[in-house]
């Protein structure tokens, strides 16, 4: 018992230890696993923490991200303009500036939509901008002298403080003007001296002196030996190549140098040193060489040669940099270094080279400069980076290079006349037999046909060429005209000056076998175009069918393009969502279907899984598809109301400021008024009364009364008022027109006074200033042709025609004797006066054109009375009048004489010039003032007083016609009567066309008739009740005429029939041999 109560105790201790050690692994764990997610935890709290502090920057990130800005490349000009404006040489940047605008730059572009900046000048291909304006004023200011005064000039108008205040800088584009310290301040300093900042400036910069400024030799000075030799060296090559490659001296004069030094750095004794001289300086040459062939290549921008080395074929490209395989370039510096070779001097190191051994000395020269550049210049890190510097530039930029114009021209071979010295040699013409060889083999049908005919076209070229040849040794066989002013003659001869009448005949006298071959040259080309023309058809037909066929197209589609189409607008692929309307056609769209897989297993998946579709359900999904991308738009604007239209109109005018040049319509209290008058919904009311419009009247009502006040104090004593007074006083008095088919009396009265308001006010603010200020004559003005009219007038006298009639009537519009627009015309004051007028007078005339109208009208016996009816209008026609002619007063009063010159300021002085434009604009109200009265008079007429003169036209011609048949005899009236009834004569007028459209013969029978009714009134002295609508002025003008042409005829009588001049022997005064 107590050895198994000791087991069972051993147990329990070793299962407590167990377990012990089992929960300390456990808890170790735990505790692990707790600080790995706490740390996990902190890292998360602290991202989410960054995150929290960032999520405004992180917001505003992706909005950016949302924004689409397209890349806008700039131009490469552009880089040109900052180049040349960082150049400090005045000189040459102000004429590369000039030169820049002239070939690169475009003038802004005027658009109403998107205008472009006038304050710049833009790239001549893109619209970009790429200088400011400014410096082209500065430019030509430096060179014609004014440099300073353009400068000041473009800071006033252009120039603004930068923000750190250091300089004046354009407003418009944010470049530098000038420096801030660029002043022109006079005054006197803290000590008591002056301060003089002008003559300190042209001190320190005269342009006069700058633009005699030689350029500086910007040759380096180098100190050791070797690195001046190198650089004759390269210069001398430069100047042989005509070409430039300064910026590359110091980079050969470095390399050849430390190459040098490392290959001599252990041969320092003198006995070596002279051995090894030569050959230093072979290596000095050909590293010379080497490198300058790569500088050749490798220049930043490229170099232009301006004329190639004579008797070498030019060339810049190829080995070592572009093409290995391409010596063009390296063959081209080794024939300039062999022509360049010395005796002496280092140049003495290039092998001496004669016809003989050219090529060899070519080839030896050629392999050495290669030897040296593969197995010494490229493999140096120096020489690596300068050509991937190049072709990084030739990656980013696009250079034009433009060949030498002498190399171009030499090589125009086909231009004419030809450019090079032509010798035409052994040539001879064709036999006698030659055409009959050319038809021998157009008839065997052989190939030699055609070279016959190009040796004819070769013959001819051959001899035209000769011509030229014979010409030229004509012209330089005669004596040299063109000189020099130092007596040198030129190259190019110009002749001829000797008299002649044919050119072809000159040189033919001179040189004869001009005409001989100008001969052969007619029969040559007679055979040529004989026989070339039998190979050219008059017609070509072909029997081959060239109609297009059409494939006949199908209805209907296959099986592979119905499920394709379901395929991809059911997004059976990704399985996303699709619109309700889609799913209905297309079902369960998510299937396992793998976008690699053949069409044929996509349909077979589809169909298994009861997705069968047809040429029928194609169709629906296809007009699904189009009514989703359709778009709808209105084809139609909706028409606003007269009503919205008015409302736009003086909602867009300016509020009252209470300045007194504003126009009377902007007043607030009219425009409140307009606008509580149109806020309802019926524009109609039955009530005897209206408070809106009564008020608006009664406002109207008043302003024109102070109107007309302000009106009489500005003419008083200055035109005759009391008409001008009684005009206003009964603007709207007129006469009812008698139609009244559509509109009550009222409104029709109101509607014409409203209409004739419209017309008189343009022609008061518009038309009649600018007839003044353009000077127009309308005397004699041409009338169309087209009208026809008639231009010989009654007896032949053009007085009379009808076109004189016409251009008397134009004329007399506005000619009346004292009111004359004439003479208000070529006045520069009242011109800069009526120009103002015109150009604010355009809301006044939109304000009455653009007034609604609403007529009363009468229901059942019952009148409903409008907002805008015909009273209302005769209210608002009297004010609007007013106030145009207010507004001229209103102008004169705050009128200044800013814009007129000095001159006239000086000759009448501003007191006169005011007090002359006081009486021009009187005088000119009062001319207005009396054509508009006419112009009322004239349009002013009632229906009875219309009938009332037609009446008495009719009973005239009644009257007329009765005295004819009572003067004639029984006889004549029976004749008469017979030409009635068959219209004949007289009767047959309304047979013809002449009843309804103008005929001249017409008008001139009825003027002459006309004429002779005036004469026989006159005559016979009737005046009676069918003479009463010949005014007093009228008669006595036509009695006064009359009067004149009878005196004129009784002298012509009298002169006729007088015998008082007739002798004895019925010799007129005798025959001389009275006194015998």
């Amino acid at each position: 018992k107590n050895i198994i109560k000791k087991k069972f105790l051993r147990q329990i201790a070793e299962k407590f230890d167990e377990d012990l050690n089992q929960s300390m692994e456990d808890i170790k764990k735990n505790i692990e696993n707790s600080i790995k997610d706490n740390i996990k935890m902190i890292k998360k709290k602290i991202e989410i923490k960054r995150l929290y502090d960032m999520k405004y920057d992180i917001y505003k990130n992706h909005l950016g991200e949302l924004l689409s800005i397209d890349d806008i490349e700039v131009p490469q000009t552009y880089r040109y303009a900052l180049k040349i404006l960082s150049d400090s040489n005045m000189v040459s940047k102000y004429r590369n500036i000039l030169l820049f605008i002239d070939q690169f730059c475009r003038d802004p572009y005027f658009s109403l939509s998107d205008p472009e900046n006038i304050y710049w000048f833009y790239d001549k291909n893109i619209s970009y901008p790429i200088l400011p304006t400014f410096y082209e004023d500065l430019a030509n200011a430096f060179f014609n002298g004014n440099y300073e005064t353009t400068l000041k000039k473009i800071c006033d108008e252009r120039g603004s403080t930068s923000a750190d205040g250091g300089h004046i800088i354009d407003k418009h584009s944010g470049y530098i003007i000038r420096n801030k310290s660029f002043s022109e301040q006079e005054g006197y300093s803290a000590d008591g001296f002056k301060i003089v900042t002008k003559s300190t400036l042209e001190a320190d910069f005269n342009i006069d002196d700058a633009m005699n400024i030689k350029i500086k030799d910007d040759t380096f000075k180098f100190k050791t030996e070797n690195a001046r030799i190198i650089q004759r060296v390269i210069v001398s090559l430069d100047e042989n190549l005509s070409v430039s490659t300064k910026n590359s001296h110091k980079f050969i004069i470095k390399v050849v140098n430390e190459i040098l030094s490392e290959s001599n750095t252990s041969q320092n004794e003198k006995s070596h040193k002279r051995k090894r001289k030569k050959e230093t300086e072979t290596k000095m040459m050909y590293l010379i060489f080497g490198l300058y062939l790569i500088s050749l290549q490798t220049n930043i921008p490229k170099v232009v040669s301006k004329k190639s080395f004579n008797t070498c074929d030019e060339s810049f490209i190829g080995y070592p940099t572009v093409n290995s395989s391409d010596y063009s370039s390296l063959k081209y510096l080794t024939c300039v270094i062999l022509n360049m070779r010395q005796s002496t001097g280092i140049w003495s190191v290039i092998p001496k080279t004669n016809k003989s051994t050219s090529d060899k000395n070519t080839d030896l020269l050629m392999k050495r400069i290669k030897l040296m550049i593969n197995n010494i210049l490229l493999v140096r890190d120096d020489v690596k980076e300068k050509i991937s510097e190049r072709k990084k530039y030739e990656l980013e930029h696009i250079e034009i290079i433009s060949e030498p114009v002498d190399k171009i021209i030499n090589e125009w071979d086909q231009f004419l006349p030809p450019l090079k010295k032509i010798n035409i040699k052994r040539l001879a013409n064709i036999s006698s037999n030659f055409e009959n060889l050319l038809l021998d083999e157009i008839k065997k049908n052989t190939d030699l046909q055609f070279a016959y005919l190009w040796e004819l076209k070769g013959k001819m070229l051959s001899y035209s060429f000769s011509i030229q040849e014979a010409i030229q040794n004509v012209i330089n066989s005669e004596p040299i005209l063109l000189k020099t002013t130092n007596n040198i003659e030129f190259l190019q001869n110009a002749c001829c000056n000797d008299d002649m009448n044919s050119v072809y005949n000159y040189f033919s006298n001179k040189e004869s076998s001009i005409y001989r071959e100008n001969e052969y040259i007619k029969n040559i080309d007679q055979l040529y175009n004989k026989y070339n023309n039998l190979f050219k058809p008059p017609v070509i037909i072909s029997e081959l069918n060239t109609r297009l066929i059409h494939p006949v197209l199908s209805d209907d589609f296959d099986e592979e393009t119905i499920y394709l189409a379901y395929i991809k607008y059911c997004k059976f692929y990704s399985g996303d969502v699709i619109s309700e309307n889609l799913k209905t056609l297309c079902g369960d769209n998510k299937l396992n279907i793998n976008i690699n897989q053949p069409i044929q297993e996509k349909i077979k998946i589809m169909k298994k899984n009861h997705h069968n579709y047809s040429n029928e359900s194609l169709s629906h999904l296809i007009d699904l598809i189009h009514k989703k991308n359709s778009v709808h738009f209105m084809l139609s604007n909706i028409p606003k109301t007269p009503i919205r239209r008015f409302e736009e109109i003086i909602g867009g005018y300016p509020q009252d400021s209470g300045d007194d040049t504003e126009l009377c319509i902007y007043e607030k209290e009219l425009l409140e008024l307009l606008k509580q008058l149109f806020d309802r919904f019926e524009m109609n009311y039955s009530e005897d009364t209206d408070i809106i419009v009564t008020a608006l009247k009664d406002y109207l009502k008043e302003k024109c009364g102070e109107m007309r006040i302000l009106v009489e104090s500005f003419l008083n004593g200055k035109v005759r008022l009391t008409k001008i007074l009684n005009y206003i006083d009964n603007y709207t008095i007129w006469n009812d027109f008698g139609i009244n088919d559509y509109l009550l009396e009222d409104d029709e009265v109101g509607f014409n006074i409203y209409q004739f308001t419209s017309t008189i006010i343009h022609n008061i603010l518009k038309v009649f200033p600018n007839m003044i200020m353009n000077n127009c004559d309308y005397s004699n003005k041409n009338v169309p042709k087209h009208w026809k009219l008639d231009k010989k007038g009654i007896n032949s006298d053009k007085k009379d025609s009808h076109v004189s009639n016409i251009q008397n009537i134009v004329e007399n519009e506005f000619t009346n004797n004292q009111y004359d627009f004439k003479n208000f015309q070529k006045d520069n004051i009242l011109n800069d006066f009526l120009k103002k007028i015109t150009n604010s007078s355009d809301n006044i005339i939109n304000f009455l054109n653009m007034m609604p109208f609403f007529s009363k009208y009468d229901i059942d016996g019952e009148l409903y009375k409008t907002i805008i009816d015909g009273d209302m209008l005769k209210y608002i026609s009297k004010f609007v009048f007013l106030c145009s002619i207010v507004h001229y007063i209103d102008i004169f009063n705050s009128y200044t004489i800013e814009n007129i010159d000095e001159e006239t300021v000086e000759k009448l002085t501003e007191g006169g010039i005011y007090q002359h434009l006081d009486a021009k604009i009187a005088s000119l109200l009062e001319t207005y003032f009396f054509q508009i009265n006419n112009y009322n008079s004239l349009i002013d007429k009632s229906a009875s007083e219309i009938k009332q003169m037609v009446l008495k036209k009719k009973e005239k011609e009644k009257s007329k016609i009765t005295k004819k048949f009572a003067d004639m005899s029984e006889d004549e009236r029976k004749t008469e009567d017979e030409m009635k009834k068959l219209k004949l004569g007289d009767w047959s007028l309304g047979l013809t066309s002449a009843v309804y459209k103008y005929n001249e013969t017409q008008f001139r029978k009825e003027a002459e008739e006309r004429e002779k009714d005036r004469l026989t009134e006159i005559n016979s002295g009737i005046v009676n009740r069918f003479a009463e609508d010949i005014d007093d002025n009228h008669r006595d003008v036509l009695l006064s005429e009359y009067n004149q042409d009878r005196e004129i005829q009784q002298r012509i009588d009298n002169d006729v029939y007088n015998m008082n001049g007739l002798g004895d022997d019925d010799d007129h005064w005798g025959d001389g041999d009275e006194e015998f």
